[in-house]
C-alpha cells in the first residue's frame, strides 16, 4: 500500500518478529485494513478476524483492490507523455490529466 502512496503503513508499528501472538496478528490486520480504506479500497464489513480465517472471498475482494491501485497509480501524463495521443478533439492536457486512470486505459 506504500506504493500506492508511500506513508500511508508506518512499518515500524508493523509486527514482524518471530512468534508473534494473536493479538499482534490482530494488530497487524487491523494496520492493512485501515491503510487499505486509506488508498481508497472500499471495504465493507470487513474486519482483521475475516482476514485471520481465510475467508476467501474476502480475501481475494481486498487483495484485488490493492492490486488494481497499484497497477493504476502510474497511469499519468507526468510518467507516460505518450498518452497525449488519447486526446479527443478540443481536449486539452489539463482535461485528460484530470481523467481517472481506468478511463485512461479504456481510452
Amino acid at each position: 500500500m506504500n506504493v500506492v502512496e508511500p506513508g500511508t503503513v508506518d512499518e515500524r508499528a508493523l509486527n514482524l518478529k518471530p512468534n508473534t501472538s494473536k493479538f499482534q496478528l490482530v494488530e497487524n490486520n487491523n494496520l492493512a485494513i485501515n491503510a487499505a480504506k486509506a488508498i481508497g479500497c472500499h471495504l465493507v464489513n470487513i474486519g482483521a478476524a475475516n482476514l485471520m480465517e481465510g475467508k476467501q472471498h474476502l480475501v481475494l475482494g481486498v487483495a484485488w483492490q490493492i492490486i488494481r491501485k497499484t497497477l493504476l497509480v502510474n497511469i499519468s501524463l507526468k510518467n507516460h507523455p505518450e498518452l497525449f495521443r488519447l486526446l479527443e478533439d478540443g481536449e486539452t492536457l489539463e482535461d485528460l490529466a484530470r481523467i481517472p486512470p481506468e478511463k485512461v486505459l479504456l481510452r
